[in-house]
């Protein structure tokens, strides 16, 4: 099955509807992740059915989570996972994309003006150093932190109506245990991704209790 093939198969399955044009840009998206990852070591995962999998479909099974949310930062970007995917699925929301590499936020750059995406923002900056000049109803992350870190390195970019999302591999009850529980309330979401065992994703949403 050629990548295009497996992106349109699991798109479908997912639920996700792709027009020929966002199969395009997501294409050439990885395109250039391949060009510069050859010089600027962006991803351990180089095989392109193996990325369409894992970074593509896993950005896009988080659809559904954020389709209501407009204005999104991406903290630890990296190569813009998942938010270039979902700016290109969704042109309406706005994309800020938070990394603390310069190299990745030259690379983001580059996607924003080669692929035209007008709703993505790349910024460099240390997510604890970062103040926004725009409201931001949810924070995004894959595999940025424990948990609890990431509420606490994030609290400040979003009022009390905000919304986090964080991506993971497997997400403990432990570590879902260490948020205030006075304080924040959390759903854990099994992530259905084909062409990846279904345990092995997951997003955990947070959101503070009302006062």
């Amino acid at each position: 099955m050629s990548p295009v093939e497996r992106l349109k198969q699991g798109a479908n399955t997912l639920g996700v509807e792709l027009c020929d044009a966002q199969i395009k840009l997501l294409m050439d998206y990885l395109a250039l992740i391949q060009k510069w990852n050859k010089v600027h070591n962006l991803t351990a995962i180089t095989e392109p059915n193996e990325m369409v999998s894992k970074h593509l479909l896993d950005s896009l099974a988080l659809a559904p989570l954020v389709a209501h949310e407009k204005t999104l930062c991406d903290v630890g970007t990296g190569a813009g996972l998942p938010g270039v995917v979902l700016a290109i699925l969704n042109p309406e929301q706005q994309w800020i994309l938070l990394d603390s590499s310069q190299k990745r936020v030259n690379f983001l750059s580059v996607v924003k003006a080669t692929c035209e995406l007008r709703n993505i923002e790349p910024v460099f900056s240390r997510v604890e150093d970062y103040q926004p000049t725009r409201s931001i109803d949810a924070v995004v992350s894959r595999a940025f932190s424990a948990l609890d870190k990431f509420i606490t390195l994030t609290e400040h970019l979003m009022d009390e109506h905000g919304h986090w999302y964080a991506m993971k591999g497997e997400a403990s009850a432990d570590e879902m245990e260490s948020l205030d529980s006075a304080r924040y309330q959390y759903e854990r979401h099994t992530l259905q991704v084909p062409g990846l065992l279904a345990h092995n994703r997951h997003c955990v949403t947070v959101s503070k209790r009302s006062q």
